[in-house]
């Protein structure tokens, strides 16, 4: 290299032209000072300054991000609010609540005051662009929700979904029952053999097709990559708190998860054409969202963004409730024998196993409200902003356009909700025990409140209902010594991340069949 090349830069920094590295010294401490003074005021003299809070969370969204990233925030909310309380502020314009009253503050709509929009960084974006029912606007949102609520009215639960249902049941038993006679000697990753079940289910549901989890006793590619394009989606969201950054730090991901989810997403555009094409009138969800209700129906964008929504919050929620309650009823015998009982007491044969009928069992009802208290299957946050003018949440005033949140998890694992959280107690439920009387019960709401909590909730509760009485009538669990822990081994992206859960399946003989 010519040494002339080099020159400027060697005289700079002998003194004899000294004018760009002054200019680069003058920049660093103006950028010092820049930041400084922005840190003091979102300590001192920002609208939140009074909230209590980590001092660096305060000042950047940089640990709340990646907390994000490693699937630790719902766990660090709970911390957090173990240690400051009720309310404590997780980023600079965030604020995270545990008080029971934040749900219905927050997430409910009031005709008094303008209501809390979703706060668009915090919520899986489309690979389209396009807004889904998650994160769609009011006036597009209703169009969304109308067309869909059809598909889970009482009428089309009884007519269309229940039949389903008990079809996937059966299948499942049948994949345990070889598990049981097969070289496993009945070991089985019940968590596995229940995502195959919603999975299908939740697919047959859509597009009218089966994902053949179960028959091939394996996920289906597609499924594969709902989990890689969950991380993905989480990822990105923390990106997104940087707007400033984010064209480079999005490029800063690996290229072969960014992948996963376009294929994932282009994999859901696939089949939902395939479904259009066929002209079926089955009355499964992508013939309900393609229809005009009252003059207005959604784009083919739309519909496609959808999709992913319902076949993902359709499949794993049911199936993480049910994986964890087996694991629960495996650590406390007592309670599973109990349940058991009153089950048999209620549908002495496998034919009297209708929704109907174990609908009708509360200590059922209880273990699952405890099931879902304890391992709440969307343990993460539900961000939205305040409106103008501020509004009140739980007592706290909080300024305009401002993100406030909870975290299912450190909602139902705070002392000051809950007493002994860490405890697997369906007594919790059953009117008339007075041991838990203290507990803030509002605190849970595994639905979510308002009018964009979940539309399938219905057809949730029937999926939770039957699959566990059809497992308890049949079998006999005991967890395996390598699942033991199970429910300590958790990371959270947006959802629980997989995790094996191997059980002992035993036949349960029938009385006379001994």
């Amino acid at each position: 290299m010519a040494p002339g090349l080099l020159a400027p830069l060697d005289d700079a920094f002998r003194g004899e032209k000294p004018v760009g590295l002054w200019a680069l010294s003058a920049g660093a401490v103006l950028l010092c000072a820049y930041l400084l003074g922005v840190a003091v005021y979102r300590l001192c003299f920002h609208p939140l300054a009074r909230y209590p809070g980590p001092k660096l969370s305060a000042v950047s969204s940089i640990p709340f991000a990646l907390s994000l990233m490693r699937g630790d925030a719902a766990h660090d909310a709970l911390w957090l609010h173990e240690k400051y309380g009720d309310v404590v502020r997780i980023t600079p314009n965030q604020l995270s609540f545990t008080h029971p009253d934040a749900w219905q503050d927050i997430y409910n709509y009031k005709l008094d005051r303008p209501h809390f929009v979703k706060e668009l960084t915090g919520y899986p974006e489309s690979i389209s662009k396009i807004p889904s029912i998650q994160i769609a606007d009011d006036a597009r949102w209703s169009i969304h929700r109308r067309l869909l609520a059809h598909g889970f009215s009482e009428k089309a639960l009884r007519e269309h979904r229940l039949p389903l249902l008990e079809s996937y049941t059966q299948k499942l038993l049948e994949s345990l029952r070889r598990h049981v006679s097969g070289p496993s000697q009945g070991k089985v990753d019940i968590g596995r053999l229940l995502n195959f079940t919603t999975f299908d289910l939740t697919a047959d549901l859509t597009f009218g097709k089966s994902l053949q989890c179960l028959e091939r006793n394996d996920y289906n590619p597609w499924v594969a990559l709902v989990f890689d394009s969950v991380k993905a989606a989480i990822s990105l969201n923390a990106i997104r708190m940087f707007p400033t950054f984010n064209a480079i730090l999005v490029r800063m991901m690996p290229k072969s998860l960014m992948q996963k989810a376009v294929d994932h997403f282009n994999l859901c555009v696939q089949w939902t054409n395939q479904r259009l094409e066929s002209k079926s009138e089955r009355p499964d969800f992508v013939l309900l969202l393609q229809k005009p209700v009252g003059g207005k129906e959604l784009s083919k964008g739309e519909l496609y963004a959808d999709v992913p929504i319902l076949l993902l919050g359709g499949s794993e929620t049911s199936a993480t409730v049910l994986t964890a309650c087996i694991h629960y009823l495996c650590k406390n015998p007592r309670v599973q024998t109990k349940l058991r009982d009153e089950l048999l007491a209620s549908v002495p044969s496998k034919e009297d196993i209708t929704l109907q009928n174990v609908a009708k069992i509360d200590y059922m009802t209880a273990v699952l409200w405890e099931t879902m208290r304890i391992f709440v299957a969307v343990p993460g946050y539900l961000p939205r902003v305040s409106p103008k003018g501020g509004a009140y949440v739980a007592g706290n005033f909080v300024p305009e356009n401002m993100t406030v949140s909870t975290f299912g998890w450190a909602m139902t694992h705070s002392k000051r909700n809950f007493r002994e959280p860490y405890t697997f107690a369906p007594e919790r439920w059953v009117e008339g025990d007075t041991t838990w009387t203290s507990d803030r019960k509002g605190a849970l709401q595994p639905f979510s409140v308002g009018p964009r909590n979940c539309v399938g909730k219905n057809l949730a509760w029937a999926e939770m209902r039957i699959i566990l009485a059809q497992l308890l009538w049949n079998f006999n669990f005991e967890l395996c010594e390598d699942s033991q822990d199970w429910s300590e081994q958790r990371k959270t992206y947006i959802l629980w991340a997989n995790h094996s859960m191997n059980v002992k399946l035993s036949p349960r003989l029938e009385k006379g069949n001994a």
